[in-house]
C-alpha cells in the first residue's frame, strides 16, 4: 500500500515551537514541492521557532541545502538504489537536510543527524521508509571518501557537482568563457558573503540605525559603493533585525543598487519599473525621489505584484 506524505506543516508540532531540523525539512518541501519562494518558506516557519540558536540552525540547513542541492543529490544517488528524483518528496527533503549536516557542518554529531532523520520520517507518516532513510544516511556517514567526478575526465559534470551548478548553465559558460574562467565563475557563487542592505531615509536616520544594530550585537560594515549600504553579520533571521518591521532598510545586493544609480536620478523623475518584483529597486528609487518624483512598479502576475505591495507598505514608500 502506498504511503502518503502529510501536507507540509500539518503535523501536531504546527502549534508548538518547531525543532530546527524539522523546520528546515518543511521549508525545503515548500520550495521543492509547492514551488514557493525561499523567503515565503522562511517567513512561514522561522517565526515558529522560539530559540534563537534553533532558528539559526534551521536557516543554515535550509539555505545550505538550496545552495548545495546538486551536490547533495549526487551524494545521495551514490548510496541509494532509488535516485532522489524518484523518491517521495518528503523523504528527499529529509535526506537532503541530513546529508548537509553530515557533509557540510562539523559541529553536529553523526548520531544526532541520523536519528533525527528517522524520527522525521516517522513523524511525516513514513514509518515504513524510516529504515531506508537510516540506511542511506549512515552509509554516507561511514564513507571516508565520496566518488566525485574527476575534473580531467569530465569537467562539466565535475563543475556541476562540486559547485552545485545546473549542467545546462555549466555548458553555456564553458562555450562562452572556456574551462578555467567557468570554474572561477562557479566557485564565486559559493563564496560566503555578509548580508547586504540599504538603509532608507536621510543620513541622520542611517547613523541612528547603525547604532541600533550595534546595540543588538549585529556587526555592520560600510558598503563599497554607496554610503547608505551596509554589510551585516551576527543575526539569526532578517525579520528579527531591528527596524525590519518598520521598513527602515531593504535587503539587496550592492550590484542591484548600481542599476538604480545608473539611471542618474535627480529626484523629480517619473520612473517605470517593469519586472519589478520583489520591489527592491522600486523602493530604492522611491527613496531617492525626494523632490516630487514617482515610481510605478509592474510585473506579470498578481502574486508578484502582491509581493511588491507588501514591501512597499512595510517600507512606507
Amino acid at each position: 500500500m502506498e504511503q502518503k506524505s502529510q501536507p507540509v506543516g500539518t503535523v501536531k508540532e504546527r502549534k508548538e515551537s518547531l525543532p530546527a531540523r524539522f523546520a528546515a525539512v518543511c521549508m525545503l518541501r515548500m520550495v521543492c514541492e509547492e514551488q514557493k519562494f525561499s523567503n515565503e518558506a522562511k517567513e512561514k516557519y522561522l517565526v515558529r521557532i522560539q530559540d534563537k540558536r534553533e532558528r539559526a540552525l534551521a536557516t543554515l540547513l535550509f539555505e545550505g541545502c538550496l545552495e548545495r542541492m546538486t551536490e547533495i543529490d549526487y551524494i545521495i544517488d551514490c548510496f541509494s538504489k532509488t535516485p532522489v528524483k524518484k523518491m517521495k518528496p518528503a523523504i528527499a527533503a529529509i535526506l537532503r537536510v541530513t546529508v548537509y549536516q553530515l557533509r557540510f557542518t562539523d559541529k553536529i554529531p553523526v548520531s544526532a543527524a541520523c536519528n533525527e532523520a528517522v524520527i522525521m520520517a516517522k513523524k511525516l507518516g513514513f514509518s515504513g521508509l524510516s529504515g531506508f532513510v537510516n540506511g542511506v544516511a549512515r552509509a554516507i556517514a561511514r564513507a571516508d571518501k565520496l566518488p566525485y567526478p574527476v575534473r580531467e575526465r569530465d569537467f562539466k559534470k565535475y563543475c556541476s557537482v562540486i559547485y552545485s551548478m545546473p549542467m545546462v548553465l555549466v555548458d553555456l559558460l564553458v562555450r562562452q568563457y572556456g574551462i578555467e574562467q567557468t570554474e572561477l565563475i562557479c566557485k564565486a557563487f559559493l563564496e560566503k558573503r555578509k548580508l547586504s542592505l540599504r538603509v532608507l531615509g536621510e543620513e541622520a536616520e542611517q547613523k541612528e540605525f547603525e547604532a541600533e544594530l550595534c546595540k543588538a550585537g549585529i556587526t555592520a560594515e560600510a558598503g563599497l559603493y554607496d554610503k547608505a549600504a551596509l554589510c551585516i553579520d551576527g543575526f539569526d533571521a532578517p525579520e528579527r533585525i531591528p527596524g525590519f518591521a518598520d521598513g527602515r532598510f531593504y535587503i539587496m545586493d550592492e550590484s542591484s543598487m548600481q542599476a538604480v544609480f545608473a539611471a542618474g536620478l535627480t529626484g523629480t523623475e517619473k520612473v517605470l519599473d517593469v519586472c519589478a518584483a520583489p520591489g527592491g529597486k522600486s523602493i530604492m528609487t522611491a527613496d531617492l525621489l525626494r523632490q516630487g518624483g514617482t515610481v510605478t512598479s509592474r510585473d506579470l502576475s498578481e502574486k508578484k505584484t502582491m509581493i511588491i505591495l507588501e514591501n512597499k507598505l512595510r517600507c512606507k514608500k
